[in-house]
């Protein structure tokens, strides 16, 4: 591809120019700066790690002062200290009145960013609400949806039964109880 012969400051000032912008050496270093890739300014995209393909990406993004920023998984790839680093930088676009949108299944990471939160199933919205409301639902039990399960354990609690499959609930103590019986049954599990 042709922007792994181009180094990091190069990569990110072409994808500025796609959308008709010059960015100034004061603004590139200042992108560079806040997602600390100032050091690997000269280094190929080629040779960079994912994490730090992350980082470009954003900071390809955070050049065009968006008032939305829509984020895919964005601290898939990045060590620890790069996940602090584009969390505080989230926030403060977040306080400075950009709406962040991101997806992503790292729930801890979503309680420490969100302020409102979108839960999909399958495709499906099943939930929109703040985190609060969110965070306050019981976790003390798993939705399962089972095939060929030929004796459920007793903590399983059947909802509805269709086609051979099993819904219900099982207690969070149990899970893994229930998910040895499946496997030594040679069940399906198809929702958990």
């Amino acid at each position: 591809i042709y922007h792994d012969y181009l180094t990091v400051s190069e990569a990110i000032a072409y994808y500025a120019s796609l959308n008709g912008q010059r960015p100034s050496a004061d603004a590139l270093a200042a992108t560079l700066d806040r997602l600390q890739l100032t050091s690997a300014r000269h280094t190929r995209v080629s040779a960079c790690s994912k994490g730090m393909k992350q980082k470009i990406g954003l900071a390809q993004c955070l050049l065009q002062r968006p008032t939305l920023l829509v984020l895919d998984e964005p601290m898939r790839g990045l060590d620890p200290l790069a996940v602090r680093e584009v969390r505080e930088v989230l926030v403060a676009l977040h306080r400075a009145g950009t709406t962040v949108l991101m997806s992503s299944h790292v729930l801890p990471e979503v309680e420490l960013l969100a302020t409102r939160v979108a839960v999909l199933a399958r495709g499906r919205l099943v939930s929109v609400s703040d985190l609060s409301e969110l965070v306050a639902v019981d976790y003390g039990h798993y939705a399962v949806e089972v095939e060929h399960l030929a004796s459920p354990p007793p903590s399983f609690v059947v909802e509805s039964t269709a086609q051979g499959r099993l819904r219900g609930t099982v207690p969070h103590a149990e899970l893994h109880a229930l998910l040895d019986q499946v496997h030594m049954q040679g069940a399906l599990l198809h929702a958990c």
